[in-house]
Formats: C-alpha cells, structure tokens, sequence
C-alpha cells in the first residue's frame, strides 16, 4: 500500500526503529537484500516532521542500494548522541542529522 510506505502506521503507533524494522522487512521481501535495523530502545519521539524525514531518508537510501550496489545486506544503525541521530549502512556512509534543523 502506497500510504503506507509513506507514512507507515508503525511509526505513528510504535516510533522510528520499529518503523524502520517494519519498512526493512518489506524492502528484503522484494529486493532480497537483507536489512537489519539496530539502535538502542527506546529511541526519544521526535516531532512528526522530524520521524517522517528520517524515515523517508532511509527510505530513498536503501532504494538506492538495490539501485546502484550488489549488496546483499544492509545494516542501518541509529544511535543518539546529543540531539544528533547518527545513521550507518554497512560501514560505508554515515548520514547525520541534527535534530533541531530537520
């Protein structure tokens, strides 16, 4: 359902990691590229704009992935660390956000 990957009941009803493991588990279903979401619970909510940008951010890097990349797996690792959200995949790019200009 096209409503729901963009703005997934998850996120609203459970927050931004368990959106993620949601969204990862449907992306392996039709990519066959495996997605594991690690990140320390529970992750503080952040305001609505601020959950939904990270969530499509990710969104549009794992599409990029099975775009351009022979992966087989991606690992996306949320960590907080003084208002700054830090998002990995594999090692190779590091995204970050400060929370307060999203």
């Amino acid at each position: 359902d096209v409503m729901a990957d963009l703005r997934p009941p998850v996120l609203d009803d459970y927050g931004l990691i368990a959106a993620l493991r949601w969204y990862g588990q449907h992306f392996a279903w039709r990519t066959e590229i495996e997605v594991s979401v690690i990140g320390e619970e529970p992750v503080p909510r952040f305001p609505d704009r601020v959950e939904i940008a990270l969530f499509r951010i990710t969104q549009e890097a794992l599409t990029n992935v099975a775009k351009h990349s022979q992966a087989t797996e991606v690992i996306v690792n949320l960590e907080m660390a003084k208002n700054i959200l830090l998002m990995s995949k594999s090692g190779v790019l590091t995204l970050w956000f400060q929370i307060g200009r999203i």
